[in-house]
């Protein structure tokens, strides 16, 4: 998450996937990433989805 802002990309919009895990989408450009985490956070676990 640090690298994200570091870079230069700005949260945009938070919401809700259809499985109720909740994101946060990050924009630099017409860059675009998506961070998802799950409902289960006690694990840290993580996915980024990157779109161009």
């Amino acid at each position: 998450m640090t690298i994200i802002l570091k870079s230069g990309f700005k949260e945009t919009e938070k919401g809700k996937t259809i499985t109720k895990d909740s994101y946060v989408d990050y924009f630099k450009n017409k860059e675009h990433i998506r961070l998802v985490t799950p409902k289960d956070v006690k694990n840290y676990r993580y996915t980024i989805l990157v779109f161009k």
